[in-house]
């Protein structure tokens, strides 16, 4: 799944759902399926409109928790943050409101771990890039409900966020108007958040023409991620 400066993407049998674009409010997801790229025109590749949104917006948090897509926060007519969250049936295309988050974020990072979905950071402000979070929530489908768990320790929004085995790694984003480079990891069995290793942090800070690489070596049998500074993307290879 991609977070970046461009949409938020949610992944189902080879098909991929556009949730929101970058600085255009949408009325609802595309899916793009590979599979069927060759039905078009000279083997154009095609997008699938599906139905509307319950709310226009976009600057959202999107992630996928088996055959279903969240989407979450982001910027709503005429231009406020906002708390909504849906949920959409990625077969059905069926799209309904669940609990509002807890508190409203426009470019916040989610991903999913174990059936619950996870928002981490993004911009608090009612209506700017500003007031970044540090809050880390968590959403239980089966509960329906929202719980508020410990704050990251750097509060910044337009980050991105993956899990990798039984960690959440935030990345990238922004504070104060300047990008980041900053990665740090939330054990999601022991609830505590910590920095990368220091020859991990070291290496980031010194090789910019390297995206920030953060190589397997740091965590012994985690694939590689990959973060870039603002709007970045996680990249995870399984």
């Amino acid at each position: 799944m991609r977070r970046g400066a461009l949409a938020s993407l949610a992944a189902l049998s080879g098909a991929l759902t556009l949730t929101a674009a970058w600085g255009v409010a949408s009325c609802g997801p595309r899916e793009y399926s590979p599979a069927s790229a060759a039905q078009g025109a000279g083997g154009a590749q095609q997008w699938k409109r599906l139905p509307g949104a319950t709310l226009t917006r976009s600057e959202v948090g999107a992630a996928r928790i088996g055959d279903v897509a969240y989407i979450v926060g982001g910027f709503a007519p005429p231009g406020l943050t906002t708390a909504v969250a849906e949920e959409v049936d990625l077969r059905s295309a069926r799209r309904s409101r669940i609990a509002p988050m807890p508190i409203a974020l426009n470019h916040p990072a989610a991903a999913s771990w174990r059936g619950r979905l996870y928002v981490v950071g993004g911009y608090a402000d009612r209506q700017r890039l500003t007031a970044e979070s540090a809050a880390l929530l968590r959403y239980d489908p089966r509960s329906r409900r929202w719980t508020r768990l410990a704050d990251m320790p750097t509060p910044r929004g337009a980050l991105t966020a993956g899990v990798v085995g039984d960690r959440l790694i935030a990345a990238g984003g922004a504070r104060g108007g300047a990008a980041l480079r900053t990665v740090e990891i939330y054990d999601l069995r022991s609830g505590r958040w910590r920095a990368p290793p220091r020859r991990c942090a070291s290496r980031a800070s010194t090789s910019p023409a390297r995206s920030s690489a953060v190589a397997s070596t740091c965590w012994p049998g985690v694939p590689p991620v990959r973060a870039t500074s603002g709007w970045p993307s996680v990249c995870v290879r399984t």
